[in-house]
């Protein structure tokens, strides 16, 4: 149930943190503050995170919810 790569950052709440204000500090300690983020709008930060994915030795990895999914159920 635990993946090697997982880290728990925060509690989401619906009320009080938004998507993006979580996702942004995850990065940043996923990244240890080398990710580099101007944005702070889902849309914005979206599309740069399926744009460093891309890049060859990035940090960031694209998940898919079935992988996520697959993995906590194993």
């Amino acid at each position: 149930m635990n993946s090697d790569h997982a880290k728990v950052i925060n509690e989401y709440d619906l009320f009080d943190n938004n998507c993006t204000t979580i996702s942004i500090k995850a990065l940043d300690v996923g990244t240890d503050g080398h990710f580099n983020h101007e944005t702070t709008s889902p849309v914005g930060l979206d599309t740069k995170l399926y744009y460093e994915s891309k890049k060859e030795n990035s940090q960031v990895e694209r998940i898919y919810f079935e992988n996520i999914y697959n993995e906590y159920f194993k």
